[in-house]
């Protein structure tokens, strides 16, 4: 399968966020991610860091690092 997982940098630590991510809708300043059952949640305020498709992770940082 191609579903990622997806990160979020805050304060320094990288913990997961949403697992079997399949699609992100980028918007003005929301990432909104869908999971492979349809489930989504919302990053407001994140700065894209990094693609790793190979590694299937995906990693947001929390602007400001916070």
């Amino acid at each position: 399968m191609c579903e990622s997982t997806v990160y979020l940098i805050r304060s320094g630590k990288k913990e997961a966020f949403m697992k079997e991510v399949a699609r992100i809708d980028i918007g003005k300043d929301t990432f909104k991610c869908r999971d492979i059952l349809g489930e989504t949640r919302e990053l407001k305020g994140a700065v894209l860091k990094e693609i790793d498709l190979v590694g299937h992770s995906i990693v947001f940082e929390a602007r400001g690092g916070k």
